[in-house]
């Protein structure tokens, strides 16, 4: 890992300096939970060479604290699992942490941090992505350029190839576009390609796009996609949990891929080859108990390989954006995530909708109740309705085409449903 700050002319042009950035004393963030005393002491911990996520995690919970940790509340000879060379920084860290020049270059973490206007998320912080925390391997803090609050809406990843097919690419950005539109947040790499193609549908629609970096704040990866990143934090944010100055490097793009699962309820994959990063990210998604969804293609492409071996393994099949909407609304039922509602909030919100049920049919004709009932709570073809309310078909059209223009009745793919 490389551990200097970045010096590169394009960081400059990446994030300019902001005009209203406080003193580099000051705080990184007023919001943020941790005094700059703190955020230092953890960014100093992470230019420790071997020291990952979990390492860190399970040295800040014997702690208890990051105070307690630098003030040398515990011994890194306690600590299970950390490797020897790793031990012994760790030590002359904890020995004098102001003094060694990890806390230097967190220093100058800082300093570039509040001159951008960018921003550290740290575990703790009600901004940082929940469904991160979630994770073993949850880093305990991410960087984070553009809009802090980027998070407040539940995120869906797509990702794929970097050599798509046109109609692919296509098939992304339109597919980005309505999910965006439906309010979520648009996640992926801003890899060439499939990555790409969904950044850009989400910007076109309007919508909330992160990027999500396996390189530091400071180094724009791919470099030709230094417009798309400034258009990205207009309405959205870039994140990564590489230190500054931190090259894009192959081996670090498995951990940028976690992160981009593990943000969102799931994960979309477009086009594939077999093997491809993309099927990594799918493989961290489903050992995260995340949603995996593949669009199939044709068996004679290489490039839908992949996404043919994820459908074999449970993957669910998707077609549109409707049917990544269907499955989610089922997911998040499943997962209770509606449940920040109290019990009695759900009880009044069922008695309301009965209510107001009750109230939309008995502004109904006899014969809307009718046909309402005849289609039930399932999706089911007009057949079906004919059979069940005996009514000719002129009548019945007529009928139906009332409850659809009231908003009472929808029909996808030839079925009618409430």
């Amino acid at each position: 890992m490389n551990n200097a700050i970045s010096d590169k002319q394009s960081a400059a042009i990446w994030l300019p300096r902001s005009e209203t950035s406080s003193s580099s004393k000051s705080n990184i963030d007023d919001d943020c939970p941790y005094s700059r005393e703190q955020l230092t002491a953890l960014i100093a911990l992470q230019h420790i060479d071997e020291l990952g996520p979990v390492s860190l995690s399970l040295l800040l919970a014997k702690a208890g604290s990051i105070d307690a940790l630098i003030g040398g509340a515990i011994d890194p000879l306690e600590v299970a699992g950390l490797r020897a060379p790793c031990r012994q920084k760790l030590q002359r860290f904890l020995k004098d942490p102001r003094g060694v020049k990890q806390w230097q270059l967190a220093e100058q973490s800082l300093d570039w941090l509040v001159q951008t206007g960018s921003h550290v998320l740290v575990r703790d912080d009600p901004r940082f992505p929940s469904l991160l925390k979630e994770l073993p391997d949850c880093p305990q803090m991410i960087y984070l350029a553009g809009q802090i609050n980027t998070f407040k809406s539940m995120s869906i990843s797509i990702v794929g190839t970097r050599k798509p097919s046109p109609g692919a690419q296509q098939f992304t950005e339109h597919l980005a576009a309505e999910l965006s539109n439906a309010g979520l947040l648009i996640t992926s790499g801003m890899a060439t390609g499939i990555d790409a193609a969904a950044h850009r549908g989400t910007l076109k629609a309007g919508g909330k796009t992160t990027a999500v970096w396996a390189a530091g704040l400071d180094v724009v990866y791919p470099r030709n996609h230094q417009l798309l990143a400034e258009k990205i934090l207009e309405n959205g944010c870039v994140i990564t949990e590489m230190p500054l100055g931190t090259a894009a490097k192959p081996v670090y793009f498995p951990r940028r891929n976690r992160l981009v699962s593990g943000i969102s309820l799931g994960v979309i994959v477009v086009q594939a080859a077999l093997p491809s990063g993309s099927l990594i990210t799918a493989n961290y998604a489903a050992e995260q108990n995340r949603e995996v969804f593949a669009v199939p293609g044709s068996i004679q492409n290489p490039l839908s390989a992949g996404c043919h071996q994820l459908i074999k393994e449970g993957a669910t099949l998707i077609e549109s954006a409707e049917d990544v909407l269907t499955a989610i609304k089922a997911l998040q039922l499943a997962q209770g995530l509606t449940s920040a509602q109290t019990e009695s909030d759900k009880k009044a919100d069922e008695m309301a909708l009965k209510q107001a049920e009750a109230e939309l049919l008995a502004g109904l004709s006899a014969e809307m109740r009718i046909v309402l009932e005849a289609i039930g709570y399932d999706p089911v073809p007009y057949e079906l309705i004919e059979a069940r309310v005996e009514r000719n078909v002129d009548t019945l059209s007529a009928i139906l085409v009332d409850l659809e223009l009231q908003g009472i009745v929808t029909v996808v793919g030839g079925l009618y449903s409430r």
